[in-house]
């Protein structure tokens, strides 16, 4: 499901282009459905990629999705009925999260060091996973430094949409808006066929679990209308890890294809 995902991605990119001509590498490193902060952080790893097309597809997507999966989850169609379940307003202040926090930023330098795509993100991901497994009780992490997070990263993209650079921005804005929706349709589709081979998960979970959506967004909804959360946060960990090691090797592979296909053309020219 998550190939298929992403290959379909590939495609839409590749429309996308063609309609827009824009850049080709940072249409297709737009239109990966790997979370916005996963994507761009790829992205600036690998030369000749606009980070403002990168950033209002990913952005583009994720409003999208974020209007249009609740919708179509409340809706009749998957009969999600309006049962809602509280969630927690968020965990205290603890002084117990900063030795994890110094060990995230460590692993997150020996990532670096080893060559990891992604290292700040992936070093911390995989020791605190490690520290879970071993049954380590790990704090939350406190909500005011989640917003902090997230205020420095929303800075760090508005800096980086320079909308000067993009010609012909409302049918830019158009076609993304566009190509979000037509994946959202197509990973409902996929949900369909998964509901085919697993009687055991409802619609709801898989449409919810395959939706391109960030897992903490599909899992706040999936919590909402009661589906499986468990089959939900695996399939978007799943995909969240196998584009994070695995998708930036493909992109890497297959622009340096590209751009000696353009060597031989010129050369032959």
């Amino acid at each position: 499901m998550t190939v298929g995902l992403i290959l379909f991605s590939l495609l839409l990119a590749v429309v996308t282009n063609k309609l827009i001509h824009s850049n080709l590498k940072s249409t297709i490193a737009g239109s990966i459905p790997g979370g916005l902060t996963q994507m761009i952080a790829i992205s600036s790893e690998i030369k000749g990629i606009d980070l403002t097309v990168v950033t209002i597809i990913q952005v583009c997507r994720i409003i999208t999705v974020i209007m249009l999966v609740p919708f179509i989850v409340y809706s009749p169609i998957l009969h999600a009925g309006s049962t809602l379940v509280s969630v927690a307003g968020g965990a205290p202040v603890s002084w117990l999260i900063l030795p994890f926090m110094a060990i995230a930023f460590i692993a997150g330098i020996i990532a670096k060091k080893c060559k990891f795509p992604t290292p700040f993100m992936l070093g911390p991901l995989i020791i605190i996973a490690i520290l879970l497994l071993a049954g380590v009780n790990v704090p939350t992490v406190p909500t005011p430094i989640i917003a902090a997070a997230q205020v420095l990263i929303g800075i760090d993209l508005g800096l980086q949409m320079k909308f000067g650079e993009i010609e012909n921005k409302s049918r830019f804005l158009a076609v993304s808006v566009i190509s979000s929706i037509v994946l959202v349709s197509f990973s409902f589709l996929l949900s369909a066929i998964l509901l085919g081979i697993e009687e055991n998960i409802s619609l709801l979970t898989a449409f919810i679990g395959l939706a391109p959506g960030g897992m903490a967004e599909m899992a706040i909804l999936g919590q909402a209308v009661q589906a499986d959360l468990t089959i939900i946060t695996t399939y978007q960990l799943f995909r969240l890890l196998f584009i994070l090691f695995i998708v930036p090797i493909i992109m890497k592979r297959i622009f340096l294809y590209m751009e000696r296909r353009k060597e031989i053309k010129a050369v032959l020219k």
